[in-house]
C-alpha cells in the first residue's frame, strides 16, 4: 500500500472519541494479509416485507421500485384493505398483499414471503403477486 494522501485527499475516520483521533509521524504496520479484494457482485432481485400501512406508503413503494432490481418482490402485511389498486404502475416491483395483524409476530415469520402467501394471516385472494396496473 503505498497510497500517499494528499492535502485535496478527505479522509474519515471512525473513532470512540474524537480526542482519540491525532495524526501520527510515522507510517503504521500494514497487514497485507489481512486486506481482502471485494469483487463486484451482480445485482440480484430481492424480497422486501412491508409490515402495516398509511399514507405514506405509496410513495415508500414508488421509491423502493427506483432502487430495487427487476423481479423483485414486495409483500406488504397489513390490516387494512388491498392497497394495490392505488398504487402507480411499478417497473421493477411485484406487489403482493396479505391481510393480518401485523403486531402479531406468528404472522410475520411465515416462509414464502415475496410469493404466494403460506401464512396464517387471513389470507385471501389478494395475496398472489401482483404489477399495478394504473394509478388512483
Amino acid at each position: 500500500m503505498d497510497t500517499v494522501i494528499r492535502a485535496d485527499d478527505e479522509v474519515i475516520v471512525l473513532a470512540e472519541d474524537d480526542l482519540l483521533i491525532r495524526l501520527d509521524e510515522t507510517r503504521p504496520a500494514v497487514m497485507e494479509p489481512a486486506i481482502a479484494i471485494a469483487y463486484p457482485q451482480p445485482p440480484e432481485p430481492e424480497r422486501t416485507l412491508l409490515i402495516g400501512w398509511n399514507h405514506r406508503a405509496s410513495k415508500i413503494i414508488d421509491l423502493l421500485d427506483d432502487f430495487v432490481e427487476p423481479g423483485s418482490v414486495l409483500t406488504i402485511a397489513a390490516q387494512h384493505p388491498d392497497p394495490r389498486h392505488t398504487l402507480k404502475e411499478l417497473v421493477n416491483l411485484t406487489v403482493a398483499f396479505t391481510a393480518c395483524d401485523p403486531t402479531d409476530r406468528t404472522h410475520l415469520e411465515p416462509s414464502g414471503w415475496g410469493h404466494t402467501s403460506t401464512s396464517s394471516c387471513s389470507p385471501t385472494p389478494a395475496t398472489t403477486p401482483t404489477k399495478p396496473t394504473h394509478a388512483h
